[in-house]
């Protein structure tokens, strides 16, 4: 296959810009373990508009944390959201919290359950944890209970060793039927993670 001159071009910017947002990416974490925050900044700012996720992740718990700039949640949900769009697991998690607590966002437990569940779909033993809390404690607020759900997702996250999980399990088969608590036995044992 004989390649257009403008199509190698094109291929030879585009491989050019993937390795120059890995590299701000990379001089960001280097500036920052300098603690020269002013250029890690910079730097993961220029990988993030970019698209890469890393860096929009680590501005997010940057602002977060105020950890080198003021902290600032709602500049921490703008960047966890980029990267949780993404696919970066522990921004989805992030924003799990941060709707549930109202931190930089509205209170919204639908959208919390609803990265809650792109990070558990993953297996995010956190997140299996977090959405077991949600159907265990009627989905946050408004919602139904629902004890087979909540077993179900505190199993994925005790089978991970997610510690509290196995208390949770406890609690939940002192309150469920035995049909209940062996359904929700096959349930959990019959779930695959989506890849």
């Amino acid at each position: 296959m004989v390649m257009k001159k403008s199509a190698f071009f094109a291929l030879v910017f585009f491989l050019a810009s993937v390795s120059a947002v890995a590299d701000d990416y990379e001089d960001g974490v280097a500036a920052y373990g300098k603690q020269d925050y002013a250029t890690a900044i910079a730097r993961f700012t220029d990988a993030a508009e970019q698209g890469n996720d890393r860096a929009q992740y680590t501005l997010g718990t940057m602002y977060h944390d105020g950890d080198g700039v003021p902290r600032d949640h709602e500049a921490a949900a703008y960047w966890y959201t980029k990267a949780a769009q993404r696919g970066n697991i522990q921004a989805q998690q992030w924003l799990c919290i941060m709707y549930r607590e109202a931190m930089g966002v509205p209170r919204d437990y639908a959208e919390s359950l609803y990265w809650c569940h792109r990070a558990a779909d993953k297996g995010s033993s956190a997140a299996q944890f977090s959405v077991g809390q949600y159907y265990f404690d009627g989905l946050g607020y408004g919602f139904k209970r629902d004890y087979v759900r909540a077993y179900i997702w505190f199993s994925r996250a005790s089978s991970q060793g997610y510690e509290d999980a196995r208390y949770m399990i406890e609690r939940l088969e002192d309150e469920m039927t035995p049909l209940e608590v062996d359904e929700a036995k096959r349930l959990a044992r019959d779930w695959q993670p989506r890849q």
